[in-house]
């Protein structure tokens, strides 16, 4: 929303690729954060605006990752992996494990993880320019995706297909490296407001003693969201098919998976308990893990079983989401009721890219939900939650059944 509003309505003379926040306060707004490729290619949604612009974004998100699974199976197809053909590996790849609550969320770290994982197919027999092009991209927007190219390390012929594709791992983690220490600090430099996003390196050795002194969230974490909740029970209930030495491939991919799992606590320490998605460059590594246990198991009731927890727990993810629909104060209500004072009260200087008064949010939802800036302390208009208290100059001028619109004094 606010790239739309910096091309098509304001005036500010800086770089038009400059990435910017909704909740500005009385400055521009300009932030250094993660490339917002996701922000820039669906910002002309908004030419609907804020409501119907809302609902066209998440229509084309979905699309484009609907888009990303096809071009990953085609990739992936005829590709043998762990002994199953990687297409698979694909379909699950797009709703299983660390993956299952952000399909449908208009977060980039899926949309990322895709990226690399289809430029891995497309190196995985020979070199690819395009692969180049797809995983720069993908760690551009979400460097933890670069445990996306573990995968190789499943290869038939892993140390083969490393040495091939070293330019691909070292020329985009280059890129990504780049961005995140050279030009993010470039853009902080426009900066007015405290930084709403963390995109510095941390120190590894303290983020690897921080993630690993959280036993407890590392194993609910495994449980939870690496293997849904049923993880542990699903793993104890296999060990009697695991203890063979014809299971190397499952043991080797195992590792795999603990290598991305250290990898990003070393990275991001125990910081990535909170935003468990930082793993999502694991979950073709866990579907794989899945269809072998599937495949191998022994016990017929547990085979059975396997899938219809699958199942039950990515249809409870994807309720979750939904549950908001019919909620009286879900955001699609709260959204109306934006679009209805809008329209009722047409003397505001709606899209003018002028700020608001607004109370202080973490995110800008109302900034989101009115398709303005918001945060300003010396504007003449603001919109509050029906109940927040508003500043002692300003005065209620209009109201819904949970948002208020408020005329200030400026004195």
């Amino acid at each position: 929303m606010r790239y739309w509003s910096r091309w098509f309505i304001e005036q500010d003379g800086l770089p038009w690729w400059f990435p910017a926040v909704l909740e500005s306060r009385d400055t521009v707004g300009i932030m250094p954060m993660e490339f917002p490729f996701l922000g820039m290619v669906t910002a002309g949604s908004f030419f609907f605006g804020p409501f119907w612009g809302k609902t066209v974004i998440h229509l084309l998100h979905l699309s484009l990752m609907t888009g990303l699974i096809y071009a990953n199976y085609r990739v992936w197809k005829g590709k043998k992996i762990l002994g199953f053909d990687g297409s698979l590996m694909v379909l699950l790849s797009g709703c299983f494990s660390f993956g299952a609550p952000f399909f449908a969320k208009f977060i980039p770290d899926p949309f990322a993880m895709l990226l690399v994982l289809w430029a891995c197919g497309l190196s995985w027999e020979k070199r690819s320019f395009l692969g180049f092009v797809l995983a720069a991209l993908g760690l551009l927007m979400k460097p933890p995706t670069v445990t996306t190219f573990a995968i190789f390390l499943l290869h038939p012929l892993p140390w083969r297909a490393i040495r091939s594709n070293l330019f691909l791992f070292v020329g985009t983690i280059s890129i990504a490296v780049l961005y995140y220490k050279g030009v993010n600090p470039y853009i902080d430099h426009f900066r007015e407001i405290p930084p709403l996003f963390a995109t510095e390196f941390r120190d590894p050795l303290v983020s690897f003693l921080q993630f690993f002194s959280s036993p407890m969230k590392l194993l609910k974490l495994l449980n939870d969201h690496a293997f849904f909740p049923w993880g542990l029970t699903i793993g104890l209930l296999s060990l009697p098919f695991l203890i063979s030495q014809s299971h190397s491939k499952f043991y080797q991919a195992g590792l795999v998976f603990l290598l991305q799992v250290v990898f990003i606590g070393i990275l991001d320490g125990d910081h990535a308990f909170v935003h468990f998605y930082y793993f999502i460059g694991s979950v073709p590594i866990c579907s794989l893990l899945f269809l072998y246990c599937w495949q191998h198991v022994r016990l017929k009731i547990l085979a059975a079983a396997l899938p219809i927890f699958f199942l039950g727990h990515s249809l409870e993810l994807v309720s979750q989401d939904l549950r908001g629909i019919w909620k009286k104060d879900s955001s699609a209500q709260l959204f109306k009721e934006c679009k209805e004072m809008r329209q009722k009260n047409p003397q505001l200087p709606w899209g003018k890219g002028q700020v608001f008064r607004a109370y202080p949010e973490e995110y800008p939802f109302l900034g989101f939900c009115f398709g303005e800036r918001e945060g300003s302390e010396k504007a003449s208009y603001g919109f509050y939650f029906l109940g927040q208290q508003i500043p002692q100059s300003c005065q209620v001028i209009d109201q819904s059944s949970h948002l208020l619109i408020a005329y200030c004094d400026k004195a």
